[in-house]
């Protein structure tokens, strides 16, 4: 769809936006703000499933992913219990920049809907995973944790290297069933958790991301069944390979479409 003269006005002029106003267009990367320093994937969720970074495209796979629609608009989302209901990004070669390994850093920032009801034994579905094995094996991913549906359990969490680090500052369950920017930012020693505009918690823990090929998904693992995102539509994921600033986070949580333009 091409861009029309609303949408390149207010992607130019976002103080005019709407509170997280998803574009109506097609877009492309804003390869000119600075928060695309280091920026090694980017996913228009809303849009498609291409890397707007162009390097790590993702696919569907045997149809158990589907564009769904919610409050704040369109997004991806898992329809399937298995391993293979995820968007599925293939082999990750170690000399990726996605592998994050090069420095053990590492930034994701989302924006979707966050269910109050994952499906039982999803108690920690992926937003992205980087690895081949349980919490992050051989690499690292990224998910929020909403095990048995209970409010000691809400918080978001990192594995990397098969090892769980969990954020201990928790969010409300009563938050859930809502569309919320989600995202951690990890240099060994530091990594930071972040809920919509708030600054989460901080952990000091040390780890070491392998220099290994492994795989990568959106919205699952593809290891077994039980961790996919399936009840609610996932709109923007961005992977920096370096820890970001706090203030980048704060600043695309008030606006999760800031790094595109229209195409």
């Amino acid at each position: 769809m091409p861009a029309t003269f609303l949408d390149e006005f207010l992607l130019g002029n976002s103080n005019l936006y709407l509170p997280k106003q998803q574009p109506l267009c097609e877009v492309k990367l804003n390869v000119g703000h600075p928060f695309t320093s280091n920026l090694v994937a980017a996913w228009a969720l809303f849009n498609n499933t291409c890397d707007l970074v162009g390097v790590n495209h993702a696919s569907g796979t045997n149809a158990n992913v589907e564009r769904a629609f919610g409050e704040w608009g369109a997004g991806y989302r898992c329809v399937a219990d298995s391993s293979s209901s995820r968007l599925d990004l293939g082999s990750i070669d170690s000399n990726n920049p996605l592998a994050c390994s090069q420095d053990d850093e590492f930034s994701v920032f989302a924006w979707g809907y966050v269910p109050k009801d994952f499906e039982a034994g999803s108690n920690a579905p992926r937003i992205i995973d980087i690895s081949d094995g349980s919490n992050g094996a051989n690499g690292w991913c990224f998910f929020p944790s909403v095990a048995n549906n209970s409010s000691t359990s809400l918080s978001l969490g990192v594995g990397i290297n098969g090892t769980s680090y969990r954020s201990n500052g928790k969010f409300s369950y009563d938050d859930l069933s809502k569309w919320h920017a989600m995202g951690v930012t990890a240099k060994s020693g530091a990594i930071r958790f972040f809920w919509d505009e708030e600054f989460l918690y901080e952990r000091s823990d040390t780890y070491t991301i392998p220099g290994t090929t492994t795989n990568g998904a959106l919205l699952n693992w593809n290891h077994t069944t039980d961790r996919q995102y399936r009840d609610g539509p996932m709109a923007i994921i961005y992977v920096w390979n370096k820890r970001i600033p706090n203030l980048w986070m704060h600043t695309l949580a008030r606006d999760p479409y800031l790094l595109t333009v229209p195409k």
